[in-house]
């Protein structure tokens, strides 16, 4: 009972607070040599504090120290000439100003670029506070902040929303690749353990001896573990969905339906390879392989389009890829199962649960004659 209800929503729980989420309150040095601190200000003003937390210096060298000693991620200078540069550069031509006018008007970024994650936080939120800059300064100096607008727009997206701030959407990207993988794995490790050992308290032979067939068998697993799988099923997506804001655009019954027979695809797994294992600590190496495969090649914490083209045929191949891709386009765009993208998945989860199933039943008859 723990690993069925207990594990798989500390699981899902952990990864929702741990991945994806933006970072908060990462430090910045700033050196700002403008005095008295004009457009300069209003830069540093627009700049998300949640994001990133503004460490004022005095010294330039003392920041670049404090960098090169980790106790900041980045710095940000700002010459003294700053505002008058910048007021310079929107005011003449290019022949008017010399490259020391365009330095000054310049902002410096000096960054530790070893946490690509961190960096790049800092970069899109620099960037964000730039635009807001832009805005206020050219309101400021009774420009029209149009003038400078970027020859390009994002009109209303078709699937999805931008939401400013979330640079990653890693959670919501991966979450229905996590619920599929954690209906399937629990499902899988479960039935893995609890058949092999079975056999090896000959409970089969118990059983064969009875007069009862491997197909009977299988199909009394089956009924016995679909009714809890269905609650974890259901208790795993309305956490997700109510507790973290995942979206879900589209009916929720389909989603319901594919971890349920993604949850019986693991079973019919494990069933297999517990036909294959003769003993519990073969079981647990070949389950563990299984599933660490499954979990790298699937797409769930990553978009299968930067995979090699000869391992997308691999990924394609497994049980979870396909269902993930469903999956989200019924909670991210909203679509519903007369869609061949969601279609898709249920036709592969079943053909898996099928082929899956009739394996074990030869695999279990075999053992059976032996």
């Amino acid at each position: 009972m723990i690993a069925q209800f207990i594990l798989p929503l500390i699981s899902l729980l952990l990864f929702c607070f741990c991945v994806g989420r933006t970072p908060i309150e990462v430090p910045l040095a700033v050196v700002n040599e403008e005095n008295p601190p004009y457009l300069s200000e209003i830069y540093i003003n627009n700049i998300n504090k949640q994001i990133i937390k503004v460490t004022p210096f005095q010294n330039l060298t003392l920041a670049l120290e404090a960098v090169k000693q980790t106790e900041v991620w980045g710095l940000l200078h700002i010459r003294q000439n700053f505002s008058d540069s910048l007021i310079h550069r929107t005011q003449h031509n290019d022949e008017s100003f010399d490259n020391e006018t365009l330095r000054n008007g310049t902002m410096l970024v000096y960054a530790d670029l070893s946490n690509k994650i961190l960096s790049v936080t800092l970069q899109r939120a620099l960037h964000e506070a730039v635009e807001s800059f832009i805005v206020d300064s050219l309101y400021e100096l009774n420009y029209s902040p149009q003038l400078f607008d970027l020859p390009i727009k994002v009109e209303q997206s078709i699937y999805g929303s931008y939401s400013k701030g979330d640079y990653f959407a890693l959670r919501d990207f991966s979450i229905p690749g996590v619920l599929i993988i954690l209906s399937y794995t629990i499902a899988f490790g479960l039935t893995v353990m609890l058949l092999t050992i079975e056999k090896n308290d000959q409970m089969f032979e118990r059983n064969f001896v009875a007069g009862v067939s491997s197909t009977q068998i299988i199909i009394a697993h089956l009924a016995a573990r679909v009714v809890f799988m269905s609650i974890n099923v259901a208790l795993l997506l309305i956490v997700s969905l109510l507790f973290f804001n995942v979206p879900t655009r589209g009916p929720i019954v389909w989603a319901i339906l594919l971890l349920f027979l993604q949850s019986v695809t693991g079973l019919t797994h494990g069933m297999m390879v517990s036909a294959i294992c003769t003993n519990v600590f073969m079981a647990a190496i070949l389950s563990n392989g299984i599933l660490l495969f499954i979990f790298i090649v699937s797409g769930v914490l990553w978009s299968i389009e930067s995979m090699p083209h000869w391992l997308r045929w691999l990924s394609y191949l497994q049980p979870t890829t396909i269902p993930t891709e469903s999956l989200r386009c019924v909670l991210s765009r909203g679509m519903d199962i007369t869609h061949f993208s969601v279609f898709s998945g249920y036709i592969v989860t079943i053909a898996y649960i099928i082929t899956f199933f009739f394996i074990s039943v030869i695999l279990f008859r075999n053992e059976k004659n032996d």
